[in-house]
């Protein structure tokens, strides 16, 4: 024997690898269309999940800044009024 030729499968081994295929499934056209509009869905909620979740950061982030600045505002306005 020379190098590699007791190495090969037998054909039954490589026929139970061929049958093992990924195979497509046969949902049909209503089940493809289904399917993608469930995605387009879970997509949908996804996105308005984080818009709101940003958006809360975002109106947290304007009453502080609101807190702190608009007294400051208001006095350089008084300030300025008096002259």
């Amino acid at each position: 024997m020379g190098a590699g030729e007791g190495i090969m499968a037998p054909a039954s081994v490589i026929g139970k690898l061929r049958s093992l295929k990924f195979k497509k499934p046969r949902w049909g056209i209503r089940g493809s269309l289904f399917a993608a509009f469930a995605v387009i869905a879970g997509m949908a909620i996804l996105i308005s999940a984080g818009s709101g979740l940003i958006l809360g950061q975002l109106g947290a982030m304007m009453l502080d800044l609101s807190g702190r600045d608009i007294p400051r505002l208001a006095v350089s306005f008084q300030r300025w009024a008096r002259r």
